[in-house]
């Protein structure tokens, strides 16, 4: 049965992704698996789940700037700064991503983390590079390459890599997965237990999931 709206949802592990990502945007040498950390990610992670992802820089800034005050981290003002920002542009990408794709993505198991999810289509050489591509001689085939990848990872991908980057060196699955962050990234996805797969519908509405 088709339900004449499908609520997309934003839950936890979209957080998780969104909140990791930004801080290796913000800190490309964080350790992500020091304690002090792992506690502050999950610290964001709830305030988010609790009372709603940030709408403005300002907002963001004093909700989780607290947050890493409290937990004494050496971060200085500009860094938070970096952090709110990549964050908010993390969430609102994933949101008009999320409701672009509900309706048409198709379930399978995603090329990067191996989870049965809905997936989504990578473009091995992105698609805005296409036209200069073509000028060196690159052939429509190679133009068209694809992976098959979940919604998280292919967030990832785009968060970690620029276009040059990925059409120049990242274009194939192999040498993604040769990217460290990237690799350890997709390791922490593959743990996390995907959503229900849901069926398509002709309407798609996007909110954040609230803990129950």
């Amino acid at each position: 049965m088709f339900d004449s709206e499908l609520e997309v949802e934003i839950d936890e592990v979209d957080v998780h992704m969104c909140v990791r990502v930004a801080m290796q945007n913000t800190l490309p040498n964080i350790d992500l698996s020091d304690p002090t950390i792992i506690y502050l990610h999950e610290s964001i992670v709830n305030d988010i789940i609790d009372d709603g992802d940030p709408r403005d820089l300002q907002s963001a800034a004093q909700r989780f700037g607290e947050l890493i005050e409290e937990m004494g981290s050496e971060w200085d003002a500009s860094d938070v700064s970096d952090f709110c920002s990549s964050l908010i542009r993390n969430m609102s990408a994933l949101k008009a991503t999320l409701v672009e794709e509900a309706a048409k993505s198709e379930p399978g198991y995603c090329a990067m983390c191996e989870r049965n999810v809905h997936l989504t289509r990578h473009h091995l050489i992105p698609r805005a590079l296409h036209d200069k591509f073509a000028k060196k001689g690159r052939s429509k085939e190679l133009l068209s390459r694809t992976i098959s990848i979940c919604r998280p990872c292919h967030s990832a991908v785009h968060n970690f890599l620029e276009l040059k980057e990925l059409g120049d060196e990242y274009n194939t699955l192999e040498k993604l997965m040769s990217l460290e962050k990237l690799r350890s990234f997709v390791s922490w996805m593959a743990k996390q237990t995907p959503k229900p797969l849901t069926s398509k519908s002709q309407g798609v509405a996007c909110t954040l999931k609230q803990k129950r």
